[in-house]
Order: structure tokens, then sequence, then C-alpha cells
């Protein structure tokens, strides 16, 4: 990753933290904004009520950031709390001397108004202690409930952003573990061909440069185009054709266009491969089907071969479950119940259908 990569990625943050500055801004200053307001508009309320709400509203202010920044972080989610339950108490004594001091510093005048009303005497107001701790619950409540939030989302992407790099290495491994065996068998292929037609042979060592470049640059990525993946499986099928008769009974269908879609690449060419690996005998040929085709957002792929009796070795079978294997894993990590893959088979014929969405786009 380079310096500007790294650059790019820091932006959205910093620009989250500027915006989460702007509006505690905005609700603080609306509030007082609130208070400036009430003052001009209504003769209830007086300069130096002003003065005491927005003295007030400074010191629950404090008591909104101390709380948040530094005693949830570090005792509330570090399962130290009888330290901050001292801490609530002892806040809570704070505000309730701080805003007493306030009232006493900044008494509030006779309010004319209820006197005009025919009332004989100002109404009774319950204690100013019950006032202040119902404003401290909810000041106090406000700030550990969004940090608590924030907390559990940071975790959260944190767990999420973990996952993602587990899965994509898992994803890179499974891909890896491809590449020798499709280059293995690739490589046995053509050496049958040395003795037998050396012209031909040839033939098959560009084709296979073909799937060389693919393998090695353009399917880098978690998505590919799909009608490069189309290409690619041609330029197999045609090295495959190399080793066969004229008149072998292949049928091969493949789209003459493809959407412009995007899939995760080589999740065919394991599938493509049992069947020359397993389909194909000279002495009793049966029919082979390789059927590719898009419709309705879903890239299909039907293979049908005849069923040999077995003579590969042990370490053949192991190489073919391991195909397969790690077929159904990609499947199960990129398309999480969005895809089938059905594989039937009787005394005569081995199928295999796999199916699973196109994507429209290729971010990887």
């Amino acid at each position: 990753m380079n310096k500007s990569d790294g650059f790019l990625k820091t932006q959205p943050e910093h620009r989250h933290n500027l915006l989460v500055i702007f509006l505690h801004l905005f609700v603080w200053l609306s509030l007082v904004a609130f208070f400036w307001t009430a003052t001009q508009k209504d003769p209830f309320f007086s300069n130096t009520w002003f003065i005491r709400m927005t003295l007030t509203l400074s010191l629950f202010a404090v008591l909104f950031y101390f709380n948040s920044l530094f005693m949830v972080p570090r005792y509330l989610i570090t399962r130290r709390g009888w330290i901050y339950l001292l801490f609530v108490a002892g806040a809570f004594g704070i505000v309730v001397a701080g805003t007493t001091w306030i009232d006493s510093f900044f008494p509030e005048i006779e309010k004319v108004r209820v006197f005009r009303e025919g009332m004989a005497k100002p109404p009774q107001k319950p204690p100013l202690a019950i006032f202040h701790f119902f404003n401290f619950i909810m000041v106090l409540g406000v700030s550990t409930s969004i940090t608590l939030l924030r907390t559990w989302y940071r975790n959260e992407q944190s767990r999420l952003d973990a996952e993602r790099q587990r899965l994509s290495g898992e994803l890179l491994a499974l891909r890896n573990q491809i590449h020798p065996h499709f280059f293995f068998n690739t490589l046995n292929n053509i050496y049958s061909l040395v003795d037998i037609d050396p012209s031909r042979a040839k033939i098959a060592v560009l084709e296979m440069s073909k799937l060389m470049r693919y393998l090695l640059y353009e399917s880098e990525g978690n998505l590919v185009p799909l009608e490069k993946e189309v290409g690619f499986l041609k330029h197999y099928l045609h090295l495959m054709q190399l080793r066969l008769t004229p008149d072998f009974p292949l049928e091969i269908q493949f789209p003459e266009k493809t959407s412009g879609g995007f899939i995760s690449p080589m999740m065919f060419i394991p599938i493509v491969e049992n069947v020359f690996k397993y389909g194909v005998s000279y002495t009793n040929p049966g029919p082979i089907l390789i059927s590719l085709k898009e419709e309705l957002g879903l890239v299909t792929l039907i293979t049908e071969n005849a069923v040999l009796p077995k003579k590969e070795s042990e370490e053949d079978e192991k190489r073919e479950k391991i195909g397969i294997a790690n077929v159904k894993r990609r499947l199960e990590l990129l398309y999480p119940n969005r895809h089938i893959l059905d594989i039937s088979s009787n005394e005569t014929r081995f199928r295999v259908m796999l199916s699973f969405p196109v994507e429209t786009h290729g971010k990887t």
C-alpha cells in the first residue's frame, strides 16, 4: 500500500470527527440561543435567569464530556462499576452544590406577571435538588448511552473488519490451492501430446500461456468480468480438445455475448477439469456436455459425462475431493444462501449443475 492509499483511507474518519464536533457545538449553542430568545421575547424571564441557565448548562456540559470521554471508557466499560458508582454519587453532589451556588449568586427576580394574573402569591416550586436530580439523570443517561453505543459500534466494526480479513485470507488460500492443481493437470495433458503430435503440443503450449496470463495478471481481484472468465474456459476447452479425436462426442454450449456482469474467478474450472479427467475414455467414448448460460441475473454451468470405472490412484482421488470441497467452500463464503451446487449420478451419467448470481459491478 502506498502513502496515497493510506492518506485516502483516513479522510472519511477525519470528516466524521469534524461532523461530530460540529453537531455537538450546534446542540449546545442551540440551547443557549433558546434561553436568550426566551429572555428577549417573554418578560417572565430576565437577563439574570439567562445567565443562571447558561452557567448551569456549562456545568452539565462538563459533566457530559467528563463522563463520556473519561469515566465510561475507563471504568464502566472495563467492568469497574463500583468506581463508576462512586463517581456518580460524587458528581451529583458537585452538581447540586454548583447549581445551588449559581442560584444564590444570581438570585431570581420576583415574577410580576404572576400577580397580574390574580394570584395572591407565587406558586410553590418543588425543592431545587429534585429539579437538578432529574436534569443530572438525563444528562448522565444521554452521555452514557451515546458512549456505549459508539463503543459498541466501533467494536462491531473492528470485529467485522477482522472477519473480512480472515475470509479474504481464506479465499486467497483456496484460490492459490487451485493453481498448482490446475497447472499440474494441464502440464500432464501437454506432455501426453509431445510424442503423439508435436505440432498440436506447440498449440497446447500457446493455449497454456494464455491461461497463465489470465491467472497471473487478470484474475487477481475478488471479481472479474464474466466475459473474461468465459474466454478463459474457451482457451482451456480448446487445449483439452487437442487431446481428443475429431469425432469425440463433445458438446459445448456457451453464450455468444454476456451481460457485462462480474463473478468470482476460477469458480468453474475445477468442475470442468473433472469432466476431462474422469469422463474421457477412448475405448468407450461417452458424450460430454459443457453448457454455460446467463439469464435472470444468474450464471449457470451444467456438465455431464459418462461414468467410467475408476482407475486413479488414492492421490488422484484425494485431489478430486479437494477440488470439489474447494468450490463448495468458496461458494459458502462468496455466495451464502445464493448459490446452487447439485451433483447427481446414475449408473451411466454424472451431472453437475452450478448456479450463482452475476454481480452488476466489479468492486473488490
